[in-house]
């Protein structure tokens, strides 16, 4: 029998039901309630980090869980991923959020944050100060380091024979206060600027609240203290134990020291990478600089090079670290791994303190000896300028929008502040 094609549906299923998987679709609603800013107002310099943006989000006197709430930044202020504009945020069991890293404008002026939430809106005034004056400003006997804190607002002058931490107010660029610390030589700020941690006294670290100045803790650590910095994420402090040769790591969340370090040397001054997974060690009794790993605590040795070293800074994108030695002529250029010379920059002789420009383009060193400050190009490796300053330059702090440098004068007992070109 020939093969037949039948065009007629197929029936042979007819009547059997077909059963599909359950689904189960949940529809949520967004909830709102009523922002409010529980910090501001927010005071900043020119390009300086807002303190923690803290909103709380309720309805009635009750914290909304969960709830949306955005938060508008003016033009030209930064998030810390770098970009701008309007941003959603959940609130978490507290009804709260807390943004960090948001940098203001290098503008001075009044600005606004608005809080939404649904119909609700909240606002909060930003100022941003004008910087104060170029010249020099009297500070303790022998000043020696120097930092600006995140926000611009201040910075903090170490007088290693004043015994005392001198605060600089950078819109009026006078002293506001003098803390009693004992022989301070090294200070490292919080990212959010409530902090200040100084090398003092009696082997020890002090944790200064920076919008009272008072001392809030005393933290024991090894002998003879030096640099601090801080990390990146603000969880850790280190510090250079000079005659122990040793660093110390803070637990800034409690402040008890987690660990202590061996290093080579005697440890001076401290620098970490970007992203905070690497801290350098400058070492001065040492020819080298010392590479710390900050998760396993592994400690690792550079190449050796002709001189002790002294300073340290590391560029914005952590490729490459900088070193200065104090008894030669010259600043280093070391890749990440500390294993390769990249350059070898002749100065003025004692070089000293470095400091990078916001941007990285260029980094500034003092030489003592030389009595001035050298302007050094990052790309070019060429010193574009040697800008005179007073009695032994020793530390240098840039101002948060690059336009002025804050230099301590070691036998001056002033701070010199002098205006850069940007």
């Amino acid at each position: 029998m020939a093969n037949q094609t039948s065009n007629s549906p197929d029936t042979r299923n007819a009547g059997t039901p077909v059963f599909f998987p359950k689904r189960t679709y949940t529809i949520t609603s967004k909830k709102y309630g009523e922002p409010t800013f529980t910090n501001a107002p927010y005071t900043i310099a020119p390009g300086g980090r807002l303190k923690d943006i803290e909103l709380l989000l309720t309805t009635g006197n009750t914290p909304v869980a969960g709830g949306h709430v955005s938060l508008m930044i003016p033009d030209d202020f930064k998030y810390a991923d770098g970009l701008s504009g309007k941003r959603d945020f959940v609130t978490d069991a507290g009804g709260r959020v807390s943004i960090s890293g948001v940098k203001g404008t290098p503008v001075p002026g009044p600005y606004t944050l608005i809080a939404s939430s649904g119909a609700k809106t909240a606002k909060a005034d930003v100022t941003v100060t004008a910087l104060g004056p170029v010249g020099s400003i009297p500070v303790g006997k022998n000043p020696w380091n120097i930092a600006v804190s995140p926000d611009g607002a201040r910075a903090y002058v170490c007088n290693s024979y004043g015994e005392s931490v001198s605060v600089i107010d950078t819109a009026t660029n006078r002293v506001m206060a003098d803390i009693p610390t004992g022989k301070a030589k090294g200070v490292g700020f919080s990212p959010d600027s409530k902090r200040a941690y100084v090398s003092g006294a009696e082997d020890t670290v002090l944790v200064i609240d920076t919008a009272t100045n008072k001392v809030l803790q005393t933290v024991a650590v090894g002998m003879r203290p030096s640099g601090v910095a801080v990390s990146p994420d603000g969880s850790r402090a280190y510090v250079c134990n000079e005659a122990d040769k040793t660093v110390s790591v803070i637990d800034t969340a409690t402040n008890g020291v987690l660990t202590t370090i061996p290093v080579g040397g005697q440890p001076h001054d401290v620098a970490f990478n970007p992203d905070g997974t690497l801290a350098y060690i400058t070492c001065g009794g040492s020819l080298s600089v010392w590479l710390i790993d900050t998760v396993t605590y592994q400690v690792q040795q550079g190449i050796e090079f002709d001189y002790r070293s002294y300073y340290v800074a590391i560029s914005l994108d952590g490729t490459r670290v900088f070193v200065s030695q104090d008894q030669s002529e010259k600043v280093w250029v070391f890749n990440a791994a500390i294993d390769q010379v990249l350059a070898q920059i002749e100065v003025p002789r004692n070089p000293g303190g470095l400091a990078l420009s916001p941007d990285g383009s260029v980094i500034y060193v003092c030489s003592g000896v030389g009595k001035v400050v050298s302007v050094i190009d990052t790309e070019t490796y060429q010193v574009r300028r040697n800008i005179p300053v007073g009695e032994f330059p020793l530390g240098i702090a840039v101002s948060k929008d690059g336009s002025l440098a804050y230099v301590t004068q070691f036998s001056d007992n002033t701070v010199s502040v002098i205006e850069l070109q940007v």
